[in-house]
């Protein structure tokens, strides 16, 4: 099974040191056990032009936790996923393909983005 995190405590670190300017010992101490914790590392990279939604912050805001995180994970398996959004989930599926992550249905999704034939919004 893959479980696939949209953030992690390291998300929640970067966020408290930039609004708060501090972190407890404690989320500082979960956010670095926690980076060793995943098989692959996925980081969007910033050329998908920024959409404020309501919820978020300015672009420069954006750049800097890009920053931040790439940095953190440099001595990691970093993959940097970039394009269009189908591009980055095709890029994400084949990585997840190669480390032997995928099997069964989720090669049949992959194989469905490859032919783009998968609806991807």
């Amino acid at each position: 099974q893959v479980l696939i995190c949209d953030t992690s405590p390291l998300t929640t670190l970067f966020y408290s040191m930039q609004m708060f300017d501090r972190a407890s010992d404690k989320l500082s101490n979960l956010a670095f056990r926690s980076m060793s914790a995943y098989d692959a590392v996925y980081l969007c990279d910033g050329d998908i032009p920024f959409d404020q939604d309501g919820t978020r912050r300015d672009p420069e805001f954006r750049n800097l936790a890009f920053n931040f995180y790439s940095d953190m994970y440099r001595d990691m398996p970093l993959l940097i996923v970039k394009g269009t959004v189908r591009n980055r989930v095709k890029m994400v599926l084949g990585d997840l393909m190669a480390k032997g992550l995928l099997h069964n249905k989720s090669t049949m999704c992959y194989n469905e983005v490859q032919r783009d034939r998968l609806s991807i919004a």
